[in-house]
């Protein structure tokens, strides 16, 4: 592991390189199956799933917990990063955001780690959107310029262990 860099990353630590946060605590340590009640979600067999794929077998074994996902959110960490700008944004916002929610169901549907943490107004003709997985913002980025034809994306992978910077600007 390389000594520390004397400032802290997106993660709020000193080390330059650390795994991925909540993805990586501790889950190699997890026997048991938890049920993650706020989001619904279950560990079982080293994955997280919907509630609604939980094997009946283990019901009588479900321990309270909380998801990656959950601890993200609460904790305000992102790994991705949506920026969304221009006077398209303003002008079509709910449309924007329609698509995006849209979007994120699919994305649940294929792992329930791909979540939006939160969508941000800032100001008329900003929207940033953060994501628990940084894929899923290089997706939705590319949904967004794919659906509302048009406008510059640009993709900024991090170095070391910072979110990914997806921005799409339209006027």
């Amino acid at each position: 592991m390389s000594k520390s860099s004397g400032r802290a990353n997106a993660r709020g630590t000193n080390k330059a390189k650390e795994k991925r946060f909540a993805f990586d605590r501790g889950s190699k340590n997890m026997k048991n199956t938890l049920l993650d009640a706020k989001n619904m979600l279950v560990y079982e067999d080293k994955h997280w799933k919907s509630f609604d794929e939980l094997n009946p077998k283990h019901i009588d074994k479900l321990m309270m917990g909380k998801s990656p996902a959950t601890i993200m959110k609460e904790e305000g960490i992102c790994d991705g990063v949506l920026h969304l700008t221009g006077d398209y944004v303003e002008k079509h916002h709910e449309e924007i955001v329609g698509a995006i929610r849209n979007y994120e169901k699919m994305a649940l549907k294929k792992d329930p780690m791909n979540c939006i943490e939160n969508i941000e107004q800032k100001g008329p003709v900003t929207m940033t959107v953060y994501t628990a997985k940084n894929q899923l913002a290089v997706h939705l980025g590319k949904k967004v310029a794919s659906a509302f034809k048009g406008g510059h994306l640009r993709i900024q992978w991090s170095k070391q262990d910072k979110p990914v910077e997806v921005w799409w600007h339209k006027d």
